[in-house]
């Protein structure tokens, strides 16, 4: 054992006396903690400032080497889970610049007060208050570092010698935010400013929106340094998937300045922070934070996105009396399709929460700007918005008097050739200072003439040419790792990039920098291509890689491929892909592929590219864009590849097969199955049950059998589907879709007779998918069928809260569609609890948010069931307005499905399509009178009889049924697990 550690026992009650004498009567009380993790002792205190009581950490270190990080991260992270305002490190030692740099990174980026009393001041308090001391302790206190007199004093460290102790502590130094371009915008619009504070000051949410380059970032910083809070930022320029949001949440309110930090913890460390954590949250999430420590990334569980966004709106709330938080969702129009729903289920989360949201948000104005227009649509009703509109000229006259000292002739000369958008103004202002000394503004016309008012591409186009001519190799870097540049290896080649920080061409974030917007990636990837300079660029990317062996796989394949090592780089694509899979980063693996088929395509490997755009497929079909041009381009793309010759006989029949199954699932949520392809679905299952065909090359001859069995459902009934199931199944016995598939058809064809059962298939669905090595799909659909079994059989409570957990799932995981279809049931669930006013609001929710998604497929349930339940008290001509798009939804789908119905053996007046028609003939009834039947979107019980070719004894049968559904007085004959109260519910 050293003498530090046998002193460190010493040293601690050495540190809890000097913490007494220090804080005197501002102590309210103070105690020593358990022993820790290293042995030792913290000293928890609570001390008065300002009236208000404020705790504080003091951690007792006793070292023979200078302090590191891991020595105190975990402890920032404890802190900040345990709700303390300061954390004091009482050291013997100084501190490196290096752990000086990360204390400073840690203090920055969260609300946490960090100081440091090291030893040659712990020496001074104890000379000078006469505290006794061993000799030992006393010499290992020593600052035997003759050189430390000429260092500088770091903030960081506690000045004991001043009389203002308790205020060091608690009040963290203000960052000066001077900023001419916030003042200037915060001026501008006085009164935008004066609401969007006032609406902070009352945890509002709000978006603020206007036009690329109207000065929105500035205008929100203004906000944010008007307001007393602490700020979290979200780009979604750079979040490309849920995971990296969820962690940058995370590590931000821990005070974690990058993910790098993630990966810095020991077995023993994480286990201190996870038990520490564990007084204060469940077991789950210790579960969840824990995995996050070891691995970095997120656990693969459908539950840990919700349970971890609950664990910070509850870590921010405790924090809430004396920290306010703010999440600022910046370049939100950015946000990808991976994370775009995501974002919108934050944003609703945290404003419920009373936690502020402000987002940022491009109106749409140039065809390259990015639009995320489903996700906005979703949160323009709710939330306040804020226009930031075009500078008057007036204004921006102003700006250029202020900035350049001109007068106002001068001023209004510039403004007719610039414009009034402030990106450009301030770009010409700070332009024309670096060129001109004393300003020739002859010269400045001349260049300004070549300027189209207030167009953006132009400015950003003089903007890059500007820097490129002292910053040439950082914009090779740029375009060839696609824009995305590790803060690392700037370092490694000595590149600045400070001055493309201040012209707003790169943003950093998370020890990478990026472009800034659209026009900037268009500009850079652009460049004319110098071989000998990507040669040479590549090289030293693969040296910095060998470097950092393992740390940036993204790095190394482009590398590869400018260096002309496409084989190297292809199998680092392959390992790449798989990885990002398992993360869900769909993004980056899109890009990637694409990297790939680039590749193949150049090499003339038409097998490889075969596998890639079967690939990039798959991937659609997981992140739902199946439907997407971008898509069909792929699927054209790979059949115009086996049309060409190129492929062997293996290669064609796969690409064929897999063809067939994506064509097949397109028309499925289409309703748009054609004679063509139905009868190339046929002659595969034909072929599987007959023999011909026995090889299921990646499950996709089990999925085109599973799309032709859905087919037949949808026309021919339930009985024909299951003839195809049983018959593909017994050929291909070993195919996971066939076997979903037709479990979920057995619990389908269950559910009106015998729900409980169906309950007990949609749980091994579940089970099974859960368990699978296929980590793509969570089984949202399934988990809310189980909610729908609950309806159907009366449990009405337990319904409810299969619905509540369902929309919790999916509502994490921003899949929107599924929270639609699950409100519909869980609105049934309240229909049968006789709370029709919860079950109308619910409909509703469902309905609006299935719109949004695009979800027809289920969208007409709900809207049925809201102009049913809503028909006496809604507004008329929107009640009819929902019912004629239901009915057409449901017809265009359904009709010959209802007709085969009819035609075969199956009990068409028991089936559910049979019940959807009653209630809209019964809706129908109510809502037209005998004078509508001119208008287009008339509808009545004869109509829909007649469209759908009832025969005489089924429309009788129909029309007496309407009547008794509409007078309550009439017994109802009809008997149906889908009625309660007599009426119908729809639920599916």
């Amino acid at each position: 054992m050293s003498d530090f550690q046998k002193n460190s026992s010493n040293f601690e009650d050495l540190c809890l006396k000097i913490v007494k004498k220090l804080l005197g009567n501002s102590l309210n009380k103070i105690k020593k903690t358990q022993p820790s993790k290293d042995g030792g002792y913290d000293i928890d205190a609570t001390i008065k400032y300002k009236n208000k009581q404020y705790s504080v950490l003091f951690e007792c270190k006793l070292r023979g080497k200078n302090v590191n990080l891991r020595d105190i991260a975990a402890n920032v992270i404890i802190a900040y889970n345990n709700c303390t305002d300061s954390l004091v490190f009482m050291i013997n030692q100084y501190f490196t610049p290096q752990l000086e740099e990360q204390l400073l990174r840690f203090r920055d980026s969260s609300q946490l007060n960090i100081k440091v009393l090291i030893g040659s001041d712990i020496e001074n308090v104890i000379q000078n208050n006469n505290i006794p001391v061993s000799t030992e302790l006393a010499e290992l206190l020593k600052d035997n570092n003759k050189s430390r007199k000429n260092k500088h004093i770091s903030s960081l460290v506690l000045n004991t010698d001043s009389e203002n102790i308790c205020k060091q502590i608690i009040e963290k130094p203000q960052v000066n935010s001077d900023n001419k371009e916030s003042d200037f915008i915060a001026q501008v619009y006085s009164n935008e400013l004066n609401r969007a504070v006032s609406l902070l000051k009352n945890n509002k949410s709000f978006i603020v929106q206007g036009y690329i380059g109207m000065g929105k970032s500035a205008f929100v910083r203004k906000i944010l340094n008007t307001v007393d809070c602490m700020c979290i930022r979200l780009n979604a320029d750079v979040c490309q998937n849920q995971e990296q949001v969820i962690l940058h949440l995370i590590r931000n309110i821990w005070g974690l300045p990058d993910n790098s930090f993630l990966g810095m913890f020991e077995e023993d460390d994480i286990d201190y922070i996870t038990r520490t954590i564990n007084d204060n949250y469940s077991m789950e999430t210790c579960k969840f934070i824990k995995y996050i420590l070891n691995q970095t990334s997120l656990s693969i569980k459908i539950e840990a996105n919700y349970i971890l966004c609950e664990y910070l709106v509850c870590i921010m709330k405790r924090h809430y009396p004396k920290t306010k938080y703010v999440v600022y969702f910046d370049n939100f129009h950015s946000a990808n399709q991976e994370v775009n729903d995501f974002f919108v289920y934050l944003i609703n989360l945290f404003s419920e929460k009373d936690i502020p949201c402000i987002i940022e948000y491009d109106l749409s104005e140039y065809d390259l700007q990015k639009q995320n227009l489903m996700a906005y649509n979703k949160i323009i009703n709710k939330y306040a918005i804020i226009d930031i509109a075009t500078l008057t000229e007036e204004q921006a006259k102003t700006w250029f008097i202020q900035e350049l000292n001109i007068t106002e002739k001068t001023a209004n000369q510039i403004v007719k050739r610039v414009g009034t958008r402030f990106y450009n103004i301030k770009f010409i202002s700070q332009n024309l200072k670096r060129r001109m000394h004393t300003p020739n503004f002859e010269k400045a016309m001349e260049l300004l003439d070549m300027l189209t008012p207030n167009d953006l591409s132009d400015i950003t186009s003089q903007i890059i040419n500007s820097c490129k001519k002292k910053d040439k190799k950082l914009f090779y870097l740029l375009k060839m790792l696609n824009c995305r540049i590790p803060i690392d290896l700037c370092s490694y080649l000595n590149l600045s990039y400070s001055s493309l920080l201040k012209e707003g061409i790169i943003v950093r974030e998370d020890r990478y920098i990026f472009v800034s917007n659209e026009f900037v990636k268009q500009a850079v990837m652009k460049e004319t291509s110098d071989l000998v300079n990507e040669q040479n660029i590549s090289e030293l990317i693969l040296d910095f890689c060998t470097h950092n062996p393992g740390k940036y796989k993204d790095v190394i394949i482009y590398g590869l491929f400018y260096a002309g090592k496409l084989e190297e780089a292809t199998k680092e694509i392959d390992l790449l892909i798989k990885e990002l899979g398992q993360k869900r980063n769909f993004t980056l693996m899109l890009e990637f592929i694409e990297l790939a088929i680039t590749i193949s395509e150049n090499n003339k490997n038409a097998h490889a590219l075969s596998n890639y755009l079967i690939k990039k497929l798959e991937v659609y079909a997981i992140i739902k864009s199946l439907m997407l041009d971008k898509a069909r381009l792929t699927l054209d793309h790979l059949q115009t590849l086996v049309n060409s010759g190129q492929l062997d006989l293996l290669d064609e029949s796969y690409s064929e097969l897999a063809i067939c199954y994506f064509k097949g699932t397109i028309a499925l949520k289409d309703y748009a199955f054609s004679d063509d392809l139905l009868n190339e679905h046929y002659k595969y299952f034909k072929n599987c049950i007959d023999g011909l065909m026995k090889d299921n090359p990646d499950d996709y001859l089990g999925k085109v059998c599973s799309n032709y069995a859905i087919y037949i459902k949808e026309t021919k009934g339930n009985s024909a589907a299951l003839e195809v199931f049983g018959a593909a199944l017994k050929a291909l016995p070993n195919s996971q879709t066939l076997y979903i598939e037709h479990l979920s058809h057995l619990a389908c064809i269950s559910l009106s007779y015998e729900p409980q059962k169906s309950y007990e298939y949609y749980s091994k669905i579940i089970e099974k998918v859960n368990n699978s090595q296929t980590f793509y799909c969570f089984p949202f659909h399934e988990y809310g069928d189980k909610a729908m079994c609950k309806v159907l059989l009366k449990e009405v409570n337990k319904a409810v809260s299969h619905s509540d957990l369902d929309i919790k799932y999916a509502e994490s995981h921003g899949v929107f569609d599924e929270v639609g279809r699950i409100l519909n049931i869980k609105g049934c669930a309240f229909l049968l609890a006789d709370k029709v006013s919860e079950a109308v609001k619910c409909f509703k929710e469902a309905t609006e948010i299935m719109e949004y998604s695009g979800y027809k497929h289920y969208s007409w349930r709900s809207k049925l069931n809201y102009v049913n339940y809503f028909i006496t008290s809604g507004n008329k001509e929107e009640l009819i307005k929902m019912l004629y798009d239901a009915y057409s939804i449901f017809k265009s789908g359904l009709i010959t499905k209802v007709q085969n119905l009819i035609e075969s053996c199956d009990d068409f007046i028991s089936s559910r399509e049979y019940l959807v028609l009653l209630v809209v003939g019964k809706c129908s009834q109510l809502l037209f009178d005998t004078k509508a039947s001119q208008r287009a979107d008339y509808i009545s019980a004869e109509k829909i009889a007649d469209e759908f070719r009832f025969p005489d004894k089924i429309k009788k049968h129909y029309l007496k049924t309407i009547n008794q559904l509409i007078n309550h007085h009439e017994q109802l004959e009809l008997k149906s697990i889908y009625i309660y109260n007599g009426d119908i519910f729809i639920i599916g």
